[in-house]
């Protein structure tokens, strides 16, 4: 089950020990859905590398927070396209990145993360996500099950 819980200073463990770490965590800590909104709209990309680098309860926490923002992104009014193509682009990014890397970190949400992107590749078009520049999403989401199969988290 997903926390649901905004992860308190103890979940984040050890965070000064690590630059990367202490990043995320100043940018992510405290904060809940609603407030993050803002913070992924004006930084995506650095929102995306701080999901990176949490211990794997805070990371669970923040990356089922991201994947339901992607999943809204398609319909917040007043978002800019390229805004709406970099959430999504973010999310295939992460989870290649976490199957590759950590795919364990990834198990426990890899469910509700891998049911977001397929929702994500099936709509592509409305996140203004070109195939030539962010790639196929559907082909990207064969190599996650693979991966997923391989790393025996599914």
């Amino acid at each position: 089950m997903i926390n649901t819980t905004i992860p308190t200073e103890a979940d984040w463990a050890d965070y000064q020990t690590e630059l990367d770490c202490q990043e995320a965590y100043d940018l992510y800590a405290g904060k809940d859905a609603e407030s993050l909104k803002s913070v992924f709209v004006e930084s995506i990309d650095r929102c995306v590398d701080g999901l990176h680098f949490m211990p794997p309860k805070v990371f669970h926490y923040y990356a089922s927070v991201f994947a339901d923002y992607v999943l809204q992104v398609e319909r917040l009014p007043g978002l800019q396209p390229e805004n709406r193509a970099l959430a999504a682009a973010g999310l295939f990014t992460l989870l290649e990145n976490k199957l590759h890397i950590s795919p364990m970190d990834v198990k426990e949400i890899y469910p509700k993360l891998i049911e977001i992107a397929k929702y994500v590749a099936e709509h592509q078009s409305n996140y203004y996500a070109d195939k030539e520049q962010y790639g196929d999403f559907s082909k990207q989401l064969v190599i996650f099950n693979a991966l997923a199969k391989e790393s025996h988290i599914i």
